[in-house]
């Protein structure tokens, strides 16, 4: 069974962690405002107390913040632990630069980066109707598929990293931390 960790429990990763604990994921949260992180608890959840610790014992880190600089925060304490074979999807809304630069580093580990951003607000994160446009590895997505499943209506596969978010980010930012 996949160990999942979701980073951002805000008004997107609430109702994404939930969708997942209805589909019996072994799940494992953090937000820096811990108290966030609670009803999932309450709902099955293991909580992190650090961002480094979710990382010691997930497969794949799910990260939903606010914005470039936070996934870029995120992704700085992240990096020194990452183990090969782990796989970073970053469901925030940023730059395809960045993106570019994040996925070269974490591969420098022997991990992925799968930039998909997410369109369709908290209406769709409840629902497990979000549109997901995805960048990075073809192969590593089409392993998340099932994965992402409950969160989705759908994952289009864009192109290399950075594919996801040139296809968003026109649009709105959906996540926060």
């Amino acid at each position: 069974m996949t160990k999942v960790g979701f980073i951002g429990i805000g008004l997107m990763g609430l109702p994404m962690c939930r969708r997942l604990l209805n589909e019996s994921i072994d799940l494992t949260v953090f937000n820096r405002n811990s108290k966030k992180c609670d009803p999932l608890v309450a709902e099955g959840a293991k909580q992190a107390q650090t961002m480094e610790r979710l990382a010691q014992d997930v497969d794949v880190i799910m990260l939903c913040v606010s914005n470039t600089e936070a996934v870029e925060s995120v992704a700085e304490q992240l990096l020194p632990i990452l183990k090969p074979g782990q796989v970073i999807v970053d469901f925030s809304s940023i730059s395809p630069d960045s993106t570019e630069r994040l996925a070269q580093k974490v591969s420098e580990k022997g991990a992925s980066w799968v930039d998909c951003p997410v369109s369709g607000g908290v209406a769709g994160a409840e629902a497990g109707s979000l549109a997901m446009m995805a960048g990075g590895d073809e192969a590593v997505v089409t392993r998340l598929t099932e994965l992402l499943a409950p969160l989705s209506q759908r994952v289009t596969y864009m192109g290399p990293s950075g594919s996801g978010q040139t296809t968003k980010n026109l649009q709105s930012n959906d996540c926060e931390l």
